[in-house]
């Protein structure tokens, strides 16, 4: 990643290009040197998300509890010295351990 000066890289971030608020042209996932385009924003959510894991890049502050419940609920990946886990997030996960556990 380059450097912006100070220490401060360019985080991976998402580009939709839409005609209208209901149809997605395509969606990319930008790194600080590439775009990589896609036909669904699933797919495009699920690079970004693996983008942050492979540069060892910090989630957004402002989003940082959804990308750690989506990184141990959906992904099922836990890095301790990583991981700041609000407590919204671990009552979120235990409620999915209890709804698993009644399957």
């Amino acid at each position: 990643m380059s450097d912006l000066g100070a220490g401060a890289t360019v985080q991976p971030y998402i580009i939709t290009v839409s005609p209208d608020d209901k149809t997605l042209e395509a969606a990319y996932v930008c790194t600080d040197m590439f775009c990589y385009k896609f036909d669904t924003m699933v797919d495009a959510l699920d690079v970004y998300f693996k983008a942050f894991i492979a540069l060892d890049s910090k989630y957004p502050v402002e989003s940082e509890h959804i990308w750690l419940m989506i990184q141990k609920a959906l992904y099922g990946i836990v890095i301790p010295e990583k991981d700041n886990e609000p407590n919204s997030v671990k009552s979120f996960l235990k409620k999915l351990e209890v709804l698993n556990a009644k399957k």
